[in-house]
């Protein structure tokens, strides 16, 4: 581990430290922390073969941290805390904002493929996870086609309460983000001094910024945008998945002004985008041409 303050991705000018005090310091401080709960889990699953290892966690997510009795304890321990559903949530609200979202149908995904996931490349340390795994430019299409499911399970009705399916989802995502994290950092290839721990805290907060403030604004900038309680249904709604993704509650928002300036705060302290993130975006706009099957759907990608 380095005993640096932050890693050196963290771009800490004038203008941003005036904005933003010491919140700003402590957030480049956070860009080494990742999720210790997650890793435990996947690490206690290492001797399992691939089959072996999903059926246990699907049997584990599904069915709960008490009655899965075969699964290993720290697996146990992550759904049961995954399961203890914070006090500030609030489903009804969470179900209003996943409507309003739903109800925009091809525009959300529009925004979604074109605006907020771009957005998320353009961090030259926060893409690296993904060109270390490669699956973007190699499968673009099943990617971008396993995000938009993830997004419409988390927006159905109740989804996000223990046990159903969109909270199942995201239980099973923080388990893979920590399988990716374990396989950058045993690779001689992460600079862990230069871009932090890979899918850190600061990041996966953004995730979530991404799938609410981000699309909020695209909706927008389109003039379909989500308006009142809606719009706080929707923030509310990523607040709560991000935290079943792992994210500490310091990291997350309560407010449409929290969510912005968070996203400013993240967006002022990292560089301009790099090759890496070219590269993604290119293949996530070909996306529709790569897995067309026909001509006809070639034309209309």
């Amino acid at each position: 581990m380095t005993s640096a303050p932050h890693p050196a991705r963290f771009l800490l000018d004038a203008s941003t430290r005036a904005r933003f005090g010491e919140r700003a310091q402590r957030l480049g401080a956070r860009l080494f922390d990742g999720d210790p709960a997650a890793d435990a889990a996947v690490a206690s699953l290492t001797h399992l073969s691939g089959p072996a290892r999903n059926a246990v966690v699907d049997a584990a997510v599904r069915a709960g941290a008490d009655a899965a009795t075969d699964a290993p304890e720290p697996l146990r321990a992550l759904v049961r805390a995954c399961e203890r559903t914070p006090m500030w949530a609030d489903f009804d609200t969470m179900n209003r904002g996943g409507a309003a979202f739903v109800r925009r149908g091809l525009l959300g995904g529009l925004v979604l493929g074109t605006y907020a996931l771009p957005a998320s490349y353009c961090s030259p340390a926060g893409n690296k996870p993904l060109t270390f795994t490669g699956r973007l430019e190699t499968e673009a299409p099943r990617r971008l086609a396993e995000t938009g499911r993830f997004v419409q399970l988390v927006c159905q009705p109740d989804a996000m309460r223990p046990g159903h399916p969109g909270w199942v989802a995201a239980v099973k995502v923080r388990l893979m983000h920590a399988s990716v994290r374990a396989m950058c950092l045993r690779s001689p290839r992460w600079d862990l001094r230069a871009w932090g721990t890979p899918i850190n805290q600061p990041d996966t907060a953004g995730t979530g910024l991404l799938f609410s403030w981000i699309v909020l604004d695209g909706l927008d900038r389109l003039g379909f945008g989500i308006e009142g309680e809606d719009r706080h249904g929707l923030l509310h709604l990523w607040r709560y998945a991000s935290w079943v993704l792992g994210v500490n509650d310091d990291l997350l928002w309560s407010s449409e002004a929290e969510a912005a300036s968070s996203w400013d705060l993240l967006r002022s302290t990292q560089g301009p985008p790099d090759e890496d993130s070219r590269d993604l975006v290119r293949a996530l706009l070909g996306a529709g041409i790569q897995g067309a099957r026909t001509p006809e759907e070639r034309a209309r990608a």
